[in-house]
């Protein structure tokens, strides 16, 4: 129930590495939404598995945090 923005980085068929502020822990699932998707007109929606989390270090990033899931 809850909005936070990230920034894709990475994006396969099986999964995708995103960076925000949010962390949330390995193996929460989460539902991600990309908006201008060049891949259909409307807004994607996915749902994945958190499969790990890693603190960035100042300045290589604007965001905490770097993430990567899994689709289901």
């Amino acid at each position: 129930g809850k909005y936070y923005e990230g920034r894709m980085l990475n994006y396969s068929r099986g999964g995708m590495y995103f960076e925000s502020d949010f962390a949330p822990d390995a193996g929460t699932d989460v539902f991600i939404g990309i908006e201008n998707s060049p891949y259909s007109s409307g807004h994607d929606v996915y749902r994945a598995k958190v499969m790990w989390v890693k603190k960035l270090a100042d300045k290589e990033s604007f965001f905490y945090y770097g993430i990567g899931v899994r689709y289901y």
